[in-house]
């Protein structure tokens, strides 16, 4: 079962292509992917997020088979990475195995370059660039900072607008009392799993391919339970942009997340 990983960036597009037991070495290629664009743009900072602004660590990108991931430099107001899908003009396709990638490059519709690397020849890419990078800030070992807390406004670091559910209390009020949620307190959940979650007792609903439990959220939902419930265990996208497409569901659900919608290619 083959997965799909793109990195975006800019006007270049890097996918990766390998089976679930190459995982580690998916993680491997992220890395290495990172130290060139660090090199590329002189930076020591980069920052990983989906088209709703939540951030990422390498090994997340893998384990929640996320399909589409912006690279943003915080610092660099003049890289601008649109967070919209569309084919890139610059691409490299990594197809993965147990020992090696094969690197295929691309510019518009020609193949420019094909290499091959060894696995371990990339491991040891990324350990000699770490060491660089130790020696120019004259330190032996360099912890990155892992960014914990949201960065946008989207989740949570300005006043939401209340609005009033069915019983005249605020969506704001309610989702307040639910502690925000780290990725990595997340959990990658299949069809089969959320289908187990149908009910007004237990709602779960996924949205852009994260889960939501909704089920505090039910009577507050502007459109009424009903609505919200036609889409509790499976994936509740299509109604979801059918009645709001301009609305940000994670803004208003990050509180209520309980994992990743993961359905592996067969």
């Amino acid at each position: 079962m083959n997965s799909d990983i793109n990195l975006y960036i800019e006007n270049r597009q890097d996918t990766l292509i390998f089976d679930q037991p190459h995982s580690k070495q998916a993680e491997i290629v992220i890395e290495y992917i990172g130290n060139e664009l660090k090199h590329l743009y002189q930076t020591d900072l980069l920052s990983f997020r989906d088209q709703e602004n939540q951030l990422y660590e390498i090994d997340q990108i893998i384990k929640f088979l996320r399909p589409h991931t912006f690279i943003t430099i915080p610092h660099l107001n003049n890289i601008l990475t649109p967070a919209q899908i569309f084919v890139r003009d610059t691409r490299n396709i990594y197809k993965i195995d147990s020992e090696q990638v094969i690197i295929e490059r691309y510019k518009g519709k020609r193949k420019t370059e094909t290499t091959t690397f060894q696995i371990q020849s990339l491991i040891n890419m990324n350990s000699q660039y770490q060491q660089r990078v130790n020696e120019l800030l004259g330190t032996e070992e360099i912890t990155p900072k892992k960014v914990l807390e949201p960065e946008s406004p989207k989740f949570g670091s300005r006043e939401l607008k209340q609005a009033a559910g069915n019983d005249g209390v605020s969506q704001f009020s309610v989702i307040q009392k639910r502690k925000s949620i780290k990725v990595s307190d997340l959990k990658p959940i299949t069809p089969q799993e959320l289908a187990q979650h149908s009910s007004p007792q237990d709602a779960w609903i996924a949205i852009n391919s994260k889960v939501y439990d909704v089920t505090y959220y039910l009577d507050k939902h502007p459109g009424g339970r009903d609505k919200l419930l036609q889409g509790v265990g499976q994936d509740g996208t299509p109604l979801f942009m059918h009645y709001h497409p301009w609305v940000n569901a994670h803004y208003l659900l990050e509180q209520f997340q309980v994992g990743f919608l993961v359905v592996k290619k067969q």
